[in-house]
């Protein structure tokens, strides 16, 4: 059996499990969606209807009681479904490598049709973007799949992550088709060495795909969607948390002083405390995204 049969048969094998993993995720991957969408919206207006009840605009008292009622019913319910879906994907025994294997075998393909003249396949390139694209979210979301990893390895996990980010998917992007350029051609060669990697996960083999990586080009420049993103994944979720209770409870104290001793109409009151709350969290966002900048840049 060839290379590239081998290949292609364990893609097979492992498309498989996975299509029939998703088949049964995907109930709880929807409602996970759907609670957490609704958690999301009923947080968001929380703060002008907590104002608004604090300066008595609203004329049920039950409002906000309510509201808080919804958002711990939305929260409840997404644990639910995050443990179900959890426990599935615990089941069906899908490692982090062999997700892995299944986008770079098919970005690597994509690729391939993509740079082949004689067939060429319309959206292969960014077909391909995408799944290196899912392959860094995986690195990037998940955890060490197997926590008895020596440290080394650990490092050289993470290296990769950041060579899939800064080398191998800006040079993805960076050559269009027709141009004959040997950092394309390491670019398929790099995917090749990932697939040999996943195929068979140990530390030389990982240490040579990140020095073979080495010979793209670097490139740091990111999307303003990735630069906000990696901005708040820098920071734990608690510290958000905390961040948003503050400039909750700085807004509400701004209209109720607004209200009470600068003899402020009620509607003032309420907007002053609303603004101030947008801009408290605008400035936390900016802070964030300027401490991110300066880190890249050191």
């Amino acid at each position: 059996m060839s290379l590239q049969e081998s290949r292609e048969e364990t893609y097979n094998r492992i498309k498989k499990r996975i299509k029939f993993y998703r088949y049964r995720f995907g109930f709880f991957a929807v409602g996970t969606l759907v609670f957490g969408l609704l958690l999301i919206l009923s947080v968001f207006p929380l703060v002008p209807i907590a104002i608004a009840s604090l300066l008595d605009i609203l004329y049920s008292n039950w409002t906000l009681p309510l509201w808080f009622s919804c958002i711990g019913i939305f929260a409840v319910l997404l644990w639910i479904f995050q443990r179900f879906a959890k426990k599935i994907k615990e089941e069906s025994g899908i490692t982090l490598e062999e997700e892995m294997y299944v986008h770079a075998y098919e970005a690597l393909c994509h690729l391939r049709e993509y740079s082949d003249p004689n067939h060429p396949i319309i959206g292969g390139k960014s077909k391909a973007e995408r799944r290196v694209s899912d392959i860094l979210t995986l690195l990037g979301n998940t955890e060490v799949p197997n926590a008895t990893l020596i440290r080394e390895e650990v490092a050289q996990l993470w290296q990769l992550r950041e060579n899939l980010r800064t080398r191998l998917l800006p040079s993805i992007k960076k050559y269009p088709k027709g141009i004959d350029s040997g950092t394309w051609n390491n670019a398929i060669s790099s995917l090749n060495v990932l697939i040999d990697y996943l195929s068979k996960p140990e530390l030389p083999s990982l240490v040579a795909l990140n020095k073979k990586m080495t010979s793209l080009p670097e490139i740091t420049e990111i999307s303003i969607y990735d630069f906000f993103r990696s901005a708040l994944l820098k920071r734990s979720n608690l510290r958000h948390v905390m961040a948003f209770s503050v400039a909750s409870v700085v807004a509400m104290l701004i209209s109720y002083v607004d209200l009470n001793y600068l003899d402020a109409s009620h509607h003032d009151a309420f907007t002053l405390g609303v603004s101030s709350f947008i801009a408290l969290v605008t400035l936390y966002v900016t802070y964030l995204g300027l401490t991110v900048r300066r880190e890249q840049r050191t």
